[in-house]
Order: structure tokens, then sequence, then C-alpha cells
């Protein structure tokens, strides 16, 4: 079973120095700072089994009604695919009620299949393509209107 606890900076720090897929995101040394940004108490989340971390999700509200939505995760997260991404959508839609969510977003490497499956599941559409958006790299943008 998935514990869920409040999410904090040194969650994020865990997950983008020591456990996440590098040659996936390759979270930088300069860009761990921004991850601080992430903390809001009633937006973001960490998910643990037996004591580790797994996931860390939430959303950053960009304006009135409109989110960004983040996931992370530990290489753990291929013992619990189908649970973590169960909780991660209920979540999720919990905080676009309680938040009166309009639109949520989120953007996922071009490259990184997985990520536009899961985007997809969770009912976001791809809006388009951002070329060079982060070191070089192109990101679709996805979005889901409600």
């Amino acid at each position: 079973m998935i514990e869920i606890i409040p999410f904090n900076f040194e969650h994020a720090r865990f997950i983008a120095t020591n456990e996440m897929n590098a040659d996936i995101v390759n979270v930088k040394e300069r860009y761990l700072k921004n991850l601080e940004q992430l903390v809001k108490p009633d937006t973001s989340w960490t998910g643990l089994i037996d004591g580790k971390i797994i996931a860390a999700g939430g959303m950053v509200e960009l304006w009135d009604h409109v989110f960004e939505g983040w996931v992370m995760a530990t290489a753990d997260i291929q013992e619990h695919p189908i649970a973590t991404a169960r909780i991660i959508k209920k979540i999720f839609n919990k905080v676009m009620v309680k938040y009166d969510v309009h639109r949520l977003q989120t953007t996922v490497k071009s490259d990184y299949e997985i990520g536009h499956k899961f985007a997809e599941w969770l009912g976001l559409e791809k809006e388009g393509l951002m070329k060079k958006y982060l070191d070089d790299n192109d990101y679709y943008l996805y979005s889901r209107i409600y």
C-alpha cells in the first residue's frame, strides 16, 4: 500500500540527484533550486512504500484556476506502476476539484514515451511542441481543460 505524506524539498533532491532516470530527465545541479518552488502544502505529496520514496507529484498554481502539474519518480516505481498511477490520478482529481482548476498543464520531453502515455492516461491532450524548451531539448505541452 502506498503511504502519502507531505512533499518537501529533500524528497525532490533525493529523487532528482539519486534516483531519477538521469538519461531521461537529467536534472542539473543549477535546476535543483527551482525544485523548492514545487513545495506546496495542499497540492504536493510524496508516495512511499515500505518507507521508501517511490514518487512525488503536485500542482503549482500559475494564475487563477490554471495549474502546472508535475510528477517525479524513483526507479522503484517500476515495481508498482499501476498502484502509483492510480493514486496520482486520484490525488490530482481531488486537487482539481478543491481548487476549481479550469486548466491543468504539464510538459513531457519529446522522446519520453512513458511520459506521453501517462499524460494521455491522465486525460491530458497534446497541444504542441516547444522547441529547445530546456537544455536544447524539445518538450510537448499537454493540457486538460475542465
